[in-house]
């Protein structure tokens, strides 16, 4: 029973490796990827590569009924809930400093002299109806980049669109929303997963024991 289990809740867990993955390159896509991290849907990705690693070894653990394969995927998981509630921590304590890494990338994004990087701001502009980056204290939009239907070339006290700055803020703070969703889901499949195959290792060893116990009677 606790076999089936296991190799249940490994299928679970490669289920949503794959998931992970999915959603690292769907932000891949999106224009907020380019103003918030070009690394980060590298990272989900490998993130949901790993879990789909660690679900193979529970996997074959569960099926092989092999201790060391069992005690390796306990203890890899062990390390990786920790590692997961500590960067949860960090991130909800630096949960403010999104807005300022985004108005950081905006304002290096606006000055460069590349127009690749001129191009990502009018693909937000245009994605999120919005203009610039921000109104300041007299009302004027910041850091525009005109071009787009959004944003006119003119007097940007005018322009009816708000800044972008809150919107980008919005949608990368949804999108790690979604990521945390899946991440304590995951973390629950893992602790399941701990304590299924902490049992079925302990099951494995009462049997061989008894076994040998068998064998030293009957000689």
């Amino acid at each position: 029973m606790l076999k089936l289990l296991l190799m249940v809740q490994n299928s679970l867990f490669l289920v949503f490796g794959g998931v992970i993955i999915g959603v690292g390159l769907y932000f891949s896509k999106t224009d907020a990827a380019q103003i918030a991290s070009k690394s980060l849907p590298l990272a989900i990705v490998v993130a949901g590569g790993f879990v789909m690693f660690v679900a193979l070894i529970g996997c074959c653990g569960a099926r092989k009924q092999n201790r060391f394969l069992l005690g390796l995927y306990v203890f890899i998981l062990v390390l990786v809930v920790l590692l997961q509630l500590i960067l949860g921590i960090i991130v909800v304590a630096n949960q403010d400093s999104v807005r300022t890494f985004a108005n950081d990338k905006w304002i290096d994004y606006y000055t460069s002299d590349n127009p690749d990087d001129q191009q990502v701001l009018l693909d937000l502009e245009s994605s999120f109806d919005c203009c610039g980056l921000q109104r300041n204290a007299t009302n004027d939009l910041t850091y525009v980049v005109h071009g787009t239907t959004v944003c006119p070339a003119g007097d940007p006290k005018t322009a009816a669109a708000d800044g972008c700055l809150d919107k980008l803020d919005d949608k990368i703070k949804e999108e790690n929303d979604k990521l945390g969703i899946l991440v304590m889901v995951l973390a629950g499949l893992q602790i399941l997963g701990i304590i299924f195959a902490v049992l079925l290792r302990r099951s494995i060893h009462k049997h061989e024991f008894g076994d040998a116990v068998d064998d030293a009677n009957d000689v």
